[in-house]
């Protein structure tokens, strides 16, 4: 694990693994390679970082010119993460907690890339129904 997770996705604090959002793994120099060749959640958190920084469509012109868009591995890795990323206010309504807060800008991110350029080939996150479920 510390080989393969912690400095490149993750730190250890204690006892605890923390796991970085997009932002923090561009601020510390630990993004893979946009291609997904090291892993999809590389080519996952430069698309997050990218669209967070500049635009939805630089992330999507990205991950084109990487040519993982017909990958469907990517689109699987991608639909696994809009399961496990916490949404954010604009999906559920109120402010996440702070410590989910990035993680919670790279859920908004991507599932408005997910519905602006993937939508034919990636599923709408089920933790949406839920949320909205919740708010009925």
């Amino acid at each position: 694990m510390d080989r393969e997770v912690i400095g490149r996705v993750a730190e250890k604090k204690a006892s605890n693994v923390i796991l970085w959002d997009s932002a923090m793994r561009a601020a510390k120099g630990a993004l893979g390679p946009a291609d997904g060749s090291r892993g999809w959640i590389d080519a996952i958190h430069h698309a997050a970082h990218l669209a967070r920084t500049r635009s939805l469509q630089a992330a999507q012109d990205l991950l084109e010119r990487a040519k993982v868009t017909q990958e469907p591995l990517f689109l699987s890795a991608l639909e696994a993460v809009l399961e496990v990323l916490p949404p954010s206010r604009a999906f559920t309504g109120f402010d996440p907690a702070e410590a989910v807060l990035p993680s919670a800008s790279d859920f908004e991110v991507l599932e408005n890339l997910r519905r602006l350029a993937y939508a034919d080939r990636v599923d709408r996150p089920t933790q949406l129904s839920l949320w909205q479920t919740e708010m009925m």
